[in-house]
């Protein structure tokens, strides 16, 4: 009979230190070797400071005067302004170097879209501008739309 209790008592001491126990919390994210995650944040802002940088980027290709960049999810869309006189046959070249660069610099990237079409820019531009003074992402969703009915990807 005192086994028995000392089972029991056993038994119940040890549910109690399971149930007692706190959950452990959620592993970081994972950080291959090279030291930098593997998913880009989800923060708008640090997305905006990912952003200024890849366009940083794109503009440092020959014959690019300024580019633009937004982020949603792992797309960037990026847009040029080129200097005067760049002959059509050369645009399809520096947006692709453009893409490169960007996906060089931001390699979490999955899609890069570069565009070169005046309009396509203004509209990345004012999409920039809206979440650089923190409208959200949301309410410029159909614009976003718009841009990526006009623009083919440049780098997978």
């Amino acid at each position: 009979m005192k086994k028995g209790l000392h089972i029991l008592l056993l038994l119940a001491l040890l549910f109690a230190t399971v149930a007692c126990t706190p959950a452990r919390k959620p592993a970081p994210p994972t950080v291959p070797p090279g030291g930098s995650p593997t998913t880009l944040p989800t923060n708008q802002t640090e997305l905006n400071k990912i952003a200024k940088k890849i366009a940083r980027e794109a503009a440092k290709t020959e014959k690019v005067k300024r580019a633009t960049a937004v982020i949603t999810g792992s797309t960037a869309y990026v847009g040029l302004d080129l200097v005067a006189g760049v002959e059509k046959s050369e645009t399809d070249r520096i947006k692709e170097e453009a893409a490169n660069r960007v996906k060089s610099a931001e390699p979490r990237l999955k899609r890069v879209y570069v565009t070169t079409d005046a309009d396509t820019v203004t509209r990345i531009r004012h999409v920039a501008e809206g979440l650089a003074k923190g409208r959200p992402l949301s309410s410029l969703m159909r614009e976003l739309d718009e841009i990526k009915r006009r623009m083919v990807p440049k780098r997978k």
